[in-house]
Order: C-alpha cells, then structure tokens, then sequence
C-alpha cells in the first residue's frame, strides 16, 4: 500500500492496522505456525486441543506453545482454558459427550428480568397489574419457547446474517443475530450489558453507534441499525468508533423503532455488565474529545467558568438532564425551554461538565453569553467573521441572530468589512481509489502547449504535447482520450472552466475509447 504525501510517496514496510486484508494475512500465518500437529483446531486466534489422555495432552499442549513462539505469536493467559472436561469454542459446548450450543449466546433472554409494571397497551383501562403463579408460568415457557429449537438456529456457513442494535440511554445497549433459514429469519445469538459511567453522557447518535461498536466486536455480519443519524457522521469519538469497524465488510439501514423490537427489549432490560474487553479503547475516546476542548478558543480559565455557570443554570441543567435520559419521541413533549434544541438533540453530548455540540463547540449558559459576544465582536470585523469564529468553538439558540444585531448597530464593523467578501472554498470531494477523480490544466513551456492530467488520488502525473500555441478542444479531447486508453475512465474530471474544455464532448458521458 503506497500513498502521497507533502514529503513525498510512502509504502508501508509491515501490515497497517485496520487494513480490510489484515485479516486474511493474521489467518494464514497462524494456520502455518501449527500446521502439522495432530488433534489440533483453529478458527481465526481461537485454537482448540484434544486429547484421549493427559500425557499426550500436556506433551500436545508444549508442542502449540512452542510454535506460536517459534513465529511470533504471543498467547493470552487470561483467555486461555487448559485441562478442562469441557471448553466453549466458536458458539459451542464441546466435550466427551458431543457438542451443544453455547447457553451464554442466548443469555440476554434466558435471564431477561420478570416484568415489573404493566404494559397498559394490553390490559383493560385502569385495570391493576397483578403477577402471581398463573403470569410467572407463562413468562417462563414464553422464554423457553424462546429458546427452543423452533426459534433459535445453529451457524451455518454462507448463510446470510443480520444483525439487529439497539441502545437505551438510560439503561444500556442490546443486539440480535439472525441467520435466514429459508424465508424465515431464526436468531442466532442476542446479547445485552448495561452503560458504563462515560457512557451515559454520550450523545444520541454517539450512544449507537457505540451499540454497533460493542456488537461488531463480537460478531462479523450484514448489519441493520435503527439510528438514522449514523449517516452523518463528524465528531471525534464517532470517527474513532468507526475505526474500530474497519476490518468488517458490513452495510448499515436503517429500521424504524417500532419494528426494531427484539434489540430494543434487550436495549432496555441489559443483564451482564460491560467487560473490560468491552470498553477497552473508551478512555482513549473521552481523551480525544477532552483535547478537542482545549483546541478551541475559550482559554482554560473561561473553559472552568462556562463549567461551573453550566451547573447553575436552569434551562441547561435541564438539558443536560435530558440528554442523559433521552430527548422525547415528540417535539411537542419537551420541555418549552428546550425546543430550541430539538433540531440538534443528535449532536448534544457532556464532556467533563460541560454541553458540546457536535466535535468541538461548547454551549455557552445564559449568563455568559453577552461576555462572549463582545469577545467575538471586539476585532470589529463584520457579521461573517463573528459567525466563522462562533462556528469553531461556541453555541447557543439563535446566536446568529445574536450577532447580527450586534454587527448592524456597530459603525467599526461597517468599516472593516471587506467591501467583496471571498467566496468560500469549496472542498472537493476526496476520491477513495486511483483513477476515481483526475484534474487538468493547459501550460506553456518554450512556445509550446502541453496538457498535464494529474490523478488526486496518488498524485500521478501525465504531460501531453499538443503542439504550439492555439490549442483546441479537439487538441484536448485526444490528449484526454489517450490518457484513458492508458489508465482508465475518470469518474470526475475537473478543469478550470477555459474555452478548449468546454466542446460537446465534456457536455456528454464519457467511454473508454477503444
């Protein structure tokens, strides 16, 4: 794998972390390490051992060890179960007597909790919810038809799976497995834990995407989630989560919560706390976004103040409140003093005491917004620039507003203001392999005009003579065409607009030449 960079091309001289292919590289260099010893199985790093009696075993079990060293393989004491009459191995009990499914890939709902309030939608208005033998004999043979055969399936290789997530930001996160049997879709495995502390002050789309996260750690599959604003991905944690997805082949659709049912339950009810193997890497990720706090322009002095007026203002302990709850299935349902916030409620997290709106701007309380106003407005340069600034580092309902009727009154900033103010800069879309996306351009060299097409996914450049001055679009158009017929059709082609790139030809679909 080579790329470009600012100092020139690079090549990775050992396999990058995160690469789809790492994968299949781990695998065989594992199945080469003990390739030859008898009675010995691997899937992926699980390896199994069996033998008929301890000596040979305790001989077979050196003989692996000796191997994985032998090749640079470094075993997990902690994961590792040695002499034992059973094992559990890639979703199975296995022991002298046969193998069964492993009763831990269903225990989200053998020890789903008795029900403790009534589900007013199913029982008779203001009737009393009373659970005595008759309810608890039926809860439990609900679980055990759950369970059962006819609902649950064994793996089977080539089947296709899906994966249902689900999180709860009061309660904790939940998943279901399923694999398609004919036209019916059996589960394979659930699963469900409670929050971690950090966790609870996650933002919605944050919370869920941590579902997934936590799931595909466990499991490789075809997934659907039920969040839709995982679409829009962009703040730091979110990005670092999915980092962590890279090595699955796997496609997200969203479903709506009222058919989302099974992951929903088990999102709500969690039975097993989180794992140390389940948080492993979030410590980093709340690092990440605390150095996104000191990176924006509040000093760290006014970053303790917003803090500690955070904690005495009514409307964003509210907020905040509600962001660790949940915000309303309904607009109409939250509090008046927080609508303002409903359009952003996907974007709203608690980092260290303070309200961030999406990666890196805080929301600033009530009573220190006009100090930050006249912070942002004391340059004096005009209503676009106040706006850039705020748009870096602070946040508050209708701070645009606020801002302009501070410009419009302000003589200095009438003054300063460029009388054109430039036009953004548009970002180009970043192509994601070589021939996606080539620009061209035209230049003169010693009489003579040339046409340089240069790819922007490696950086690799083409120069074609067109011959002296007073090129045309067909002198263009056969350069054009010859870089194709070397390298391939672009996806995008961009030029700067000049008469030679503007025949019909660059009105139209393009083909390969030949």
């Amino acid at each position: 794998m080579t790329f470009n960079t600012p100092w020139g091309m690079f090549r990775y001289l050992r396999n990058a972390m995160g690469l789809i292919s790492a994968g299949d590289e781990f695998n065989r260099r594992g199945d080469d390490a003990i390739a030859g010893i008898p009675n010995v199985k691997k899937i992926v790093e699980d390896i199994i051992i069996y033998d008929k009696d301890e000596d040979t075993h305790l001989q077979r079990v050196k003989e692996v060890i000796q191997r994985c060293d032998e090749h640079g393989i470094t075993l997990g004491r902690r994961k590792s179960t040695i002499a034992e009459p059973s094992v559990t191995w890639c979703g199975y009990r296995i022991s002298k007597d046969g193998y069964t499914a492993n009763p831990g890939l269903v225990d989200a709902l053998t020890k789903f909790p008795v029900p403790r309030t009534g589900l007013m939608a199913l029982l008779p208005a203001r009737s009393a919810f009373v659970w005595e033998g008759l309810q608890q004999q039926a809860f439990e043979k609900t679980i055990a038809e759950l369970t059962s055969p006819r609902v649950l399936t064994q793996f089977r290789p080539g089947a296709n799976l899906r994966l249902e997530t689900d999180a709860s930001q009061r309660f904790g996160l939940g998943f279901a497995l399923y694999q398609e049997e004919g036209k019916v879709w059996k589960i394979l495995r659930v699963g469900s834990r409670t929050l971690a502390p950090a966790e609870t002050r996650y933002s919605v789309t944050e919370i869920e995407l941590q579902g997934v996260v936590w799931a595909t750690k466990k499991l490789k599959f075809y997934l659907r989630v039920n969040h839709k604003a995982l679409d829009e991905i962009e703040t730091p944690r979110i990005q670092r989560m999915k980092e962590k997805m890279n090595m699955y082949l796997a496609t997200a659709v969203w479903r709506p919560g009222v058919k989302h049912t099974v992951a929903d339950a088990f999102s709500r009810y969690p039975v097993s706390e989180p794992t140390e193997d389940d948080l492993e890497g979030d410590e980093e990720m709340e690092k990440s976004v605390k150095l996104t706090l000191n990176a924006v322009s509040l000093q760290d002095p006014k970053l303790e103040e917003v803090r500690l007026k955070t904690e005495t203002d009514p409307v964003l302990l509210k907020l905040k409140e509600v962001i660790v709850d949940g915000f309303p299935e309904h607009k109409a349902n939250l509090d008046t003093e927080l609508r303002d916030y409903w359009g952003i409620r996907d974007k709203l997290s608690i980092v260290d005491g303070l309200i961030m709106y999406g990666s890196n701007r805080i929301v600033i309380p009530t009573s220190l917004r006009r100090q930050v106003l006249d912070e942002l407005h004391a340059a004096h340069q005009g209503r676009e620039r106040m706006l850039q600034l705020a748009r870096q580092s602070v946040h508050w309902p209708r701070i645009h507003e606020d801002l302009s009727n501070l410009s419009k009154g302000c003589d200095d900033c009438a003054t300063h203001k460029a009388s054109q103010a430039k036009e953004p800069l548009v970002q180009d879309e970043q192509p994601s392999r070589p021939g996606e996306a080539v620009a061209a351009d035209l230049f003169l060299y010693e009489g003579r005009e040339y046409l340089v097409i240069t790819d922007k996914y490696s950086g690799w450049p083409e120069v074609y003579d067109c011959g002296k001055s007073g090129v045309n679009t067909k002198d263009v158009e056969k350069a054009i065409a010859r870089w194709m017929a070397a390298l391939g059709v672009p996806v995008r082609l961009t030029t700067d607009g000049g008469p030679q790139f503007k025949g019909e030809a660059f009105k139209e679909p393009v083909g390969h030449p030949a």
